[in-house]
């Protein structure tokens, strides 16, 4: 239960950039030794949010669809074009990246997202 809930803190955390990039370490160190498949695309979508995959994103972005796509986890399908529409506002990136990955229901026309920080 702890990992679940931290690879959604991270997830969380990156979208709406209050959050450190350790939070998906610490999700990551949570997940060892354990199966839990869609908490596991959970964390990588967080990684891919925040920045912290070793691959450019785009090349993360295509395997991460595939994959979540192969696993049959629609929910997980659904978070990520979720964060491939978020994405690009948090990295200052244009607002097409979604399209560049490719069938991103999100991504095939201009997206804006703005963020509003409570502090």
């Amino acid at each position: 239960m702890n990992a679940t809930s931290q690879a959604h803190r991270a997830l969380v955390l990156a979208v709406t950039g209050l959050g450190p990039a350790d939070e998906v370490h610490l999700a990551e160190q949570l997940l060892i030794g354990l199966d839990l498949r869609a908490t596991s695309f959970t964390v990588r979508i967080a990684a891919l949010v925040f920045g912290t995959g070793t691959l450019p994103a785009l090349e993360v972005a295509r395997a991460l669809r595939a994959e979540t796509r192969d696993a049959g986890i629609t929910a997980a399908e659904a978070i990520l074009e979720l964060a491939l529409a978020v994405r690009p506002a948090r990295s200052g990136q244009p607002a097409r990246f979604g399209a560049r990955t490719g069938g991103c229901f999100v991504g095939r026309c201009p997206v804006t997202v703005k963020f509003d920080r409570y502090q």
